[in-house]
């Protein structure tokens, strides 16, 4: 699930393919768009930016699709990607250059990809000893780019080469880490978060060694993400739990308080979220057959 950069419409994939909700709207049949694959699909981005809202990237097996909104539905997919070797993890769109995106695979790669020449990636890097499980770009360095592998964070400049910039092993991590952000104001400020019930605050310029903030919950971390505005973070339980939370990143140490808020409502397990900043700022939650909207 992905929502466009106006706010106005959300895109959920699936093996058939497309369909675009208007939340205007949201009663009207939505738009369908078809691409039937065997594989289930991994991740959905629409394009960040607004000259290029007619894009939306998703995942098929080791494949990446890109759409043309702006196309006939049976003809959308404008462009299929091909440069990894497994199954494709994780897609993010840079936020600085609207034809340019990111996808990170099993087979331990992050391709960089341009869309004015999508024959091969115009960058690869590679952890080599564990697959990757997120990518992200920096949203204030335009060179800047993260990817998870295992219990390691690594940190990109397509400037250097295929060697890292930075490598942070969180070691208190006991699992892989499945959940990678950067700050929306800070360029050196990433958060991490693990199956091993905890959010961990780094600042890769200062001291890799050490984060600056623990937040430990109650159940294993699927995701956890900045909000658009103020000092939240956002995080979505892995399992055992339908509730996402809401916290407050201003305290220091460990915990420094209870979640302030909790989106509840949910009858299964959520898959994932996202902010709508439109009028009244909104969560948007989906688990399997089911969405939900919280208004804040």
């Amino acid at each position: 699930m992905s929502i466009s950069p106006s706010g106005r419409d959300v895109v959920l994939a699936s093996r058939k393919g497309l369909l675009v909700v208007d939340l205007d709207n949201p009663y009207e049949l939505p738009r369908s768009l078809l691409y039937r694959t065997a594989w289930n699909v991994a991740d959905v981005q629409w394009n960040v930016h607004s000259h290029r809202t007619h894009w939306v990237a998703s995942t098929a097996n080791q494949s990446l699709l890109v759409w043309n909104l702006e196309m006939p539905s049976s003809q959308a997919v404008e462009h299929v990607l091909k440069g990894h070797t497994r199954a494709i993890t994780d897609i993010n769109w840079s936020a600085h250059h609207p034809e340019i995106l990111a996808s990170c695979s099993v087979d331990a790669f992050v391709h960089c990809w341009d869309l004015r020449d999508p024959r091969k990636p115009v960058n690869a890097f590679s952890d080599w000893k564990a697959g990757a499980t997120q990518v992200k770009w920096n949203r204030q360095n335009e060179h800047i780019i993260a990817s998870s592998h295992g219990r390691f964070l690594r940190i990109w400049d397509d400037r250097r080469g295929a060697t890292p910039l930075q490598s942070i092993e969180v070691a208190q991590h006991s699992t892989k880490i499945y959940g990678v952000d950067f700050n929306r104001t800070r360029e050196s400020g990433v958060i991490t978060c693990a199956l091993d019930q905890s959010v961990k605050f780094w600042d890769y310029k200062t001291n890799i060694k050490e984060p600056e903030q623990i937040i430990r919950t109650t159940t294993p971390v699927w995701r956890a993400r900045h909000t658009p505005m103020g000092w939240g973070v956002l995080t979505l339980p892995q399992r055992g739990d339908n509730t996402l939370y809401l916290w407050d990143r201003r305290g220091k140490g460990l915990n420094p308080q209870p979640p302030v808020h909790e989106f509840k409502g949910h009858t299964d397990q959520v898959k994932e979220f996202l902010w709508r900043a439109k009028g009244d700022v909104a969560v948007m939650a989906c688990c399997a057959g089911c969405a939900r909207i919280h208004w804040s």
